[in-house]
């Protein structure tokens, strides 16, 4: 059935990329459970017989459109856009995620897609990145792209890359709405095998400091609220957090980890720039680094 037929018999198409992911899976289920407003809710899947895919499926009765995610797979990415009313995207970290991810955005701008929300972190924030380049300079190389004033940094990797790109092809005010969420777990992604293997995980925020949260239940109801209602006007970007006691300590986060696994992990705190050279070491990109660093000087260190 194509989208142009579903339009005919519901009032708004909803085209999810990313949809097993836990943020693109808990905003189909909002989607799919509200009743106020009656939508066709498409997932773009690479595979419409992976068992995630079916169970997505099964739990919120969504269509399935099969996508070639590689180079050269544009025109079923367009495909699966077309005629739809919006679009959620949400990017992954890797290069080739990154790729994907400005394809997504290029299949949309050319569709004339009225609205697209791109889930990103507030770590891509330029004022986060420019406040880890400023205090560590001296240690960078020269050749490093750093803005004249601390929003005028010209690092475009991950988060940033896909915002700046989407910004850029959808540049009509609310047309493309950027949710910029609070990552606490992004650095565990690239810890894996101090997790595994040595029980621990690292950071380099205090043991006690309270870094800002938000559930992912909470992240699909905001995306859901701006693709349900593409015709309302929204700021192109916006910070998401929990409320003011919606955060989590490294100290609270081994606490529950070591609950959740069933064996002590502890929390080791690195320098800014063994920090930095770790997640370099790990192939993290430098947004995702960079920002965590940025991030702890705001929360740590009074502004002079």
């Amino acid at each position: 059935m194509g989208i142009q037929l579903r339009k005919l018999m519901r009032s708004r198409v909803i085209v999810v990329f990313g949809a097993t992911s836990r943020i693109g899976r808990s905003t189909l289920e909002v989607l799919a459970a509200q009743e106020q407003v009656s939508v066709a809710l498409v997932a773009a899947v690479e595979s419409t017989k992976d068992p995630r895919v079916q169970r997505l499926k099964h739990a919120t009765n969504c269509y399935l459109v099969q996508c070639n995610f590689a180079h050269g797979g544009e025109d079923s990415l367009r495909r699966a856009v077309r005629n739809a009313d919006a679009v959620l995207l949400v990017p992954a970290l890797s290069e080739s995620g990154v790729r994907f991810s400005r394809r997504v955005v290029d299949a949309a701008a050319a569709e004339q897609i009225s609205r697209l929300v791109v889930i990103s972190s507030i770590l891509s924030a330029p004022e986060l990145l420019a406040r880890c380049r400023q205090e560590h300079a001296k240690e960078r190389p020269a050749t490093e792209a750093v803005g004249s004033t601390p929003t005028e940094v010209a690092a475009l990797e991950g988060y940033e890359a896909v915002e700046v790109h989407a910004r850029n092809q959808l540049p009509e005010p609310g047309r493309c709405v950027s949710l910029r969420i609070p990552l606490l777990m992004e650095t565990l992604l690239y810890c894996r095998d101090e997790l595994l293997f040595a029980n621990r995980f690292i950071g380099c925020f205090r043991t006690d400091t309270h870094v800002p949260s938000i559930s992912v239940r909470d992240v699909g109801y905001a995306a859901a609220e701006v693709l349900a209602n593409p015709k309302r006007k929204y700021e192109s970007v916006y910070r998401l957090t929990g409320g003011i006691g919606a955060s989590c300590s490294p100290n609270e986060l081994a606490h529950f980890l070591t609950g959740a696994l069933g064996r002590e992990i502890k929390y080791r705190k690195l320098r800014d720039t063994d920090f930095l050279r770790v997640m370099k070491e790990k192939h993290t990109p430098d947004q995702v680094a960079q920002g965590t660093v940025g991030l702890r000087i705001f929360l740590e260190e009074p502004s002079e």
